[in-house]
């Protein structure tokens, strides 16, 4: 049974989804939706938002003390703020994050 979609097309499951697991989920989903523009600008922005987190996890790795209680309250924000824009991007409004969306928009396509 397919997962119904919401106003405007787009499923919410697989918009969220791509955030859940960052760059994991979003290299799949990057790979497997070829055809859909705004999916795979999603996915890239995902992807990217998995390698920040993942440097901000290394880099906290190897400096002990205060740096490294920042860094994954750090990376425990940026992983909820990307649920938050797969959420908005469910619901048609489309997101850009800092930095990071410029390089998603001109990589994903």
């Amino acid at each position: 049974m397919a997962t119904e979609k919401k106003k405007g097309g787009r499923d919410p499951i697989l918009y969220i989804g791509t955030y859940v697991f960052t760059w994991i989920s979003g290299l799949i989903v990057f790979l497997v939706k070829k055809d859909d523009k705004n999916m795979r600008f999603h996915a890239m922005q995902a992807i990217m938002l998995g390698v920040v987190i993942t440097a901000i996890s290394i880099v906290g790795g190897y400096a002990y003390g205060a740096l490294y209680s920042v860094g994954g309250i750090l990376e425990l924000i940026l992983w909820v703020y990307g649920l938050y824009v797969g959420y908005s991007a469910s619901k048609g409004e489309d997101i850009m994050m800092p930095v990071i969306g410029e390089y998603a928009k001109k990589y994903s396509k």
